[in-house]
Formats: C-alpha cells, structure tokens, sequence
C-alpha cells in the first residue's frame, strides 16, 4: 500500500449541504469546448469544491446546467502536492490518474525510470499523440497546480494544451497564475477562467451557507458585517459559523467588529480554538501533526481508545471544524489544507517539542506496523529523523527490487541527504542497481 499514490486520484465528493451556485457551474460547462480551464484564488475559497462539483455533474447531471450533448466523457483527477514537482513522479502519476479513468487507455506511454530516458519535447509529443488516441473524451484536473515549479513539467503541459486539447481537456487549480501559454488562450477565446471573483459568495448565498451551518438564525447586522469583513470568502465564513455556535453572536460581533481585517484569519482560528471544548481542541491540535489518519491512527496519537476517538471525530465533523474523507477510502479524514496549517503553528505554540515528537513517532510506527510505508518516511524526514527513514528504506528495499519497483524505490532514496545513504552499504547498492537497470552505469 503506497498511499502517496494511491489516494490521489479520486474525485471529491461534494457534502451534501453545498449551497447552488448554478451561475459557478455555468462557467465550468464552457470547459469542454475550450482548451484550458483555469481556477484560480487564494486558500479557501472553494477551487477544489466548485471544481469537483462540476466534474460530478458531468457524469450526474443532477441540479447542474444544461449542456450541449455530447459522447462519452470520462472525468479524471490528480491531487498534487509537494512530491509531485518532479518531472518523472508526475508524468507517471498524470498517465495513472487518466489510467484510474480508463483502464488501458495509455498502453506505450512510458512511465516510472523509462521516463527519464527521453527529453521533455519527445516525451511531450509521445504524450500527446497518445492522448489523441483516447477512445473517448477526457477531463483531468490538476488540483493545486501551484506547487509545480519545474519548466520541463509546464512545457509538456502547454504542449498538451496545444496539440490534445480536442480529446483531453485540462483543468487546472492553483492559487496563482502557473506559467502556461494564458495570455495566447485568452486572445484566441480558448481559456475559461474562474477566478476569486467568481467563486466569492454573493450576500444571498453567504446567507444560505451560514444558515445551513449556525444552530440559531443569523441576524441581519451579523450576515451583513461577516459579509464586509470577509468578503464572500467562504473559509473565513465557515471558521465563523464553527466560532458562532460556540458563543452568543453578540458577544461575537462585539470581538470581531474590532479585529483588524488584515488579521481575520488568525482572529477566525483563534475564536475556534478559544470556544472549542478542551477534548476537541488537543484532538485537533494532536492529528494535525499527520497528514491523514483513521479513528485507530487518532487513537495512538492521542493516547485515547478508538471508540472515543470516533466520537471526538463525529463532534469535530458536526462542528464543520474542515475535517473531509481523504481520497477513495472513507476511513481516512483530513483536514482542509489551510486550516491545518494554522493547526501546526498553533501545535508548536500548545504543545511542548518533545510531545509533538513522542506523537509524531507513534503515528510513524503505526503506519510502518499497517503497511503505509511512505506516510512513515514522510513523518521521519519531517522531524530529521534520518536514521529512522534510512532503516525503513533500507527495510523495504528487497520488496521493493523483487517486484521491480524501481521507481518509487529512487523516490525514496531521494528523500535522504547524500551524507546518510552514503553510509549505509545497503543503500548505495540499491541505488547502483537502479542505475544500472535505467542504463547509466
């Protein structure tokens, strides 16, 4: 099991209490007879949410705009992160993720080492001849496309964008502009844009999406300064409403007419926090300190037993505190990316460093003992705990050779400082043997 991977190519599904945003799904329904679709905005204002919506409706239809009819469409997805900005771990992911849509569909494209026999422009022009050949019609997103700096990596997409459009249509999420042909797409009328603009909510629908959400009617002088204030940003709104149902509103708006709107964020996560029960807070506070986990996963890391975390967790998501199901599998929960992040900083604040560690070790010997090998390494290079990663790596490599996983077995190589695969015998083997088979000798 290497979740790194395997989790990544799902489609969100989207909660059941999502407001109607039909003039939102309106400008996605133009994606299909453009070259690129661009979502872009700041953390937190519903890139991701808008963007699966709509690739579920393409298949659903439910509550969503009419479109023109067309054949089959297959909808694909790639959750990028940090790992993913390297020329061969995305190409081999981004021809998985349309393989999870169409098995077999991409049968010649070179993946894993193979790619790192060709150059960008030929392996560019083998991708796209291959996804002319798609047997139907294909949307891939690319979620959180800020994260890729590599050019190589941008230039095969622009490529893509060019020459496949006809078959493969792009979406991409990001958080800012990603350096691809925008301006040419924009001129030519081949660009769809969604931008903060568009994906801020109006007053009528901040109204709707907090009273789905608040346990009392919101007042009109509350809906109309959380509106000001916020902007229509809907992470700011929801740490609102997660504030509100923790304290009267007008003691609420007594605090919040003062806070400085530069700091409405901190101000939003600290109100959680202040007015969230003691258990709640040191559940958040503690999982945080994990990129995903499971109720039996929370039960190590908070030393409580899984049937009390359960609950904990049921309280955290009836709380809208931004816990969602991670990938396909519906025992894992994350926490939305920015929220966890304020959770991190607020960890290093509340809880001593040797607990964050003595936590963090608990949670990789966890994932070791039930096989997800790679979130392990992960929490070992986070904390610089070299010697731990090395002797799972080290552990693993044998497997890893026999199934001739070559790969991933690199990846994972490259993830440790020169210094500690330099003194482990075992390592440096493995990486002789990788460039061997890859024909560097």
């Amino acid at each position: 099991m290497y979740s790194t991977v395997t989790t990544k190519f799902s489609v969100p599904q989207p909660a059941a209490e999502l407001i109607a945003r039909p003039q939102v799904l309106r400008l996605y329904s133009q994606s299909l007879r453009r070259q690129l679709t661009l979502v872009t905005a700041p953390a937190g204002y519903g890139k991701t949410t808008s963007t699966a919506e709509w690739v579920c409706s393409l298949t659903s239809q439910a509550g969503a705009p009419p479109v023109e009819p067309r054949p089959e469409i297959k909808t694909a997805w790639y959750a990028l992160d940090a790992e993913d900005d390297d020329f061969g771990v995305f190409f081999t992911r981004f021809v998985r993720a349309l393989e999870t849509a169409m098995p077999g569909a991409l049968p010649m494209m070179a993946t894993g080492l193979a790619i790192q026999g060709v150059t960008p422009p030929q392996y560019a022009n083998s991708l796209a001849e291959a996804c002319l050949n798609l047997p139907c019609e294909a949307v891939l997103v690319l979620d959180d496309y800020h994260v890729i700096t590599k050019p190589e990596i941008h230039a095969v997409l622009a490529h893509l964008i060019q020459h496949a459009s006809s078959r493969l249509h792009l979406v991409v999420t990001a958080r800012h502009d990603p350096p691809l042909p925008i301006s040419r797409l924009r001129a030519r009328q081949q660009l769809v844009e969604v931008r903060a603009d568009d994906l801020r909510l109006t007053d009528t629908e901040a109204a709707a999406f907090l009273q789905l959400r608040l346990l009392h009617a919101p007042s009109p002088e509350l809906l109309s300064i959380l509106q000001v204030r916020t902007e229509g940003w809907v992470a700011g709104l929801q740490l609102a409403a997660a504030s509100l149902n923790q304290e009267r509103q007008d003691e609420f708006l007594a605090h919040f007419r003062h806070s400085d709107s530069t700091y409405v964020m901190d101000f939003l996560i600290d109100e959680v926090l202040e007015h969230t029960p003691a258990d709640i807070r040191i559940f958040l506070l503690k999982t945080a300190l994990v990129e995903r986990f499971t109720v039996n996963l929370a039960a190590v890391m908070t030393q409580l037993d899984t049937v009390e975390c359960g609950q904990l967790l049921a309280r955290v998501h009836h709380a809208n505190l931004f816990v969602v199901p991670s990938g396909g599998d519906p025992t894992w929960y994350r926490y939305h990316h920015q929220f966890r992040s304020m959770l991190l900083n607020r960890a290093r604040l509340m809880l001593v460093p040797e607990e964050i560690a003595a936590i963090q070790r608990a949670a990789a010997r966890w994932l070791v003992r039930h096989g997800w090998i790679d979130e392990a390494i992960t929490g070992y290079v986070a904390e610089g705990e070299w010697d731990r990663a090395a002797e799972l790596i080290e552990t693993e490599r044998h497997t890893l050779q026999n199934g001739q996983r070559w790969y991933l077995l690199w990846r994972r190589l490259a993830r440790l400082p020169d210094n500690v695969v330099a003194q482990r015998p075992g390592l440096l083997l493995a990486r002789a043997w990788i460039l061997q088979v890859d024909g560097r000798y």
